[in-house]
C-alpha cells in the first residue's frame, strides 16, 4: 500500500464521514457506532496532546532547575576546596560548618 494509499484511507472517512466509504457493507447501526468510537478517540488524541504538550513544559522547567542546582553544587564545591586551601584550621573548621549547612540545603 502506498503513502497515498494509506492518507486516502484515514481522511476520506472523515472528510465524508464513515458512512460515505462503509454505507453497502455494513448496517446502519454499525456504522454509528463506529462513528461514535472514531468521535471519542478523537476526543482522547486531543486530551493526550495537551498533556503531552503540559508535560514537555514541565521537563523544561526540571532540566532548568538541574542546571542550576548543578550550578551551585559545584561552585560549593570549589568554594570548599578554596576554603581547605587558604584558611587556618579554625577558620576552616567554622566555615566548613556553614558550607555543610548550606549543601545540605540546597540537596
Amino acid at each position: 500500500m502506498e503513502a497515498t494509499d494509506v492518507v486516502m484511507t484515514i481522511y476520506i472517512p472523515r472528510m465524508y464521514g464513515i458512512g460515505y466509504v462503509f454505507d453497502g457493507m455494513f448496517d446502519k447501526k454499525t456504522v454509528k457506532q463506529c462513528e461514535k468510537k472514531i468521535k471519542e478517540m478523537e476526543k482522547e488524541i486531543k486530551k493526550h496532546n495537551q498533556i503531552y504538550k503540559k508535560l514537555q513544559d514541565q521537563q523544561k522547567v526540571c532540566w532548568l532547575a538541574d542546571r542550576k542546582v548543578t550550578y551551585k553544587m559545584d561552585t560549593s564545591k570549589k568554594i570548599n576546596d578554596y576554603i581547605g586551601e587558604h584558611l587556618n584550621a579554625h577558620e576552616e573548621r567554622a566555615t566548613r560548618i556553614a558550607m555543610n549547612k548550606v549543601q545540605k540545603h540546597l540537596q
